[in-house]
């Protein structure tokens, strides 16, 4: 993994401490910002005039793919992944490898729980089933990002 080898590389050049480092662990995953408002162009609105049309899709629009499969969320200007990313079961292993911060994406008012669910695991880890219809962690896992491992 892509973070691990760069922790690894921080500690072996003595620097790893004088960085934070912090993961993405629970959320959409942010994938790409675009300059054009994707809800206002949805809604055939000019974007110097779009009447802040994403009021109206608080969670943003999901997109699926011809197939029907979940794909994306957008929401104003920010792609986001289709599924929430939930690193819960790995809290115990990003401690162990010296992870400062789990960023938490505080899209919904889900979010103030997940912060006890996260922080009770590094107390006391328990399993979490991640459920598959919502959730992914495969990126995590070198699988397929909208897998759960």
């Amino acid at each position: 993994m892509l973070y691990i080898g760069k922790i690894n590389q921080a500690s072996d050049a003595g620097i790893g401490q004088q960085f934070e480092c912090e993961i993405f662990s629970w959320g959409y995953l942010p994938l790409a910002y675009s300059a054009r408002c994707f809800t206002a162009r949805s809604e055939d609105k000019a974007k110097d005039d779009c009447e802040y049309c994403c009021i109206k899709y608080p969670q943003g629009r999901r997109m699926n793919s011809r197939e029907g499969e979940r794909v994306f969320l957008l929401n104003g200007i920010q792609t986001m992944s289709g599924y929430q990313y939930n690193l819960i079961n790995e809290m115990p292993a990003l401690d162990a490898m010296g992870v400062d911060i789990a960023r938490i994406s505080a899209d919904s008012s889900q979010a103030f729980s997940q912060f006890d669910y996260f922080r009770a695991q590094l107390v006391k880890p328990l399993r979490k089933e991640l459920d598959g219809i919502n959730e992914c962690n495969g990126f995590w896992h070198k699988i397929a990002g909208m897998s759960v491992a």
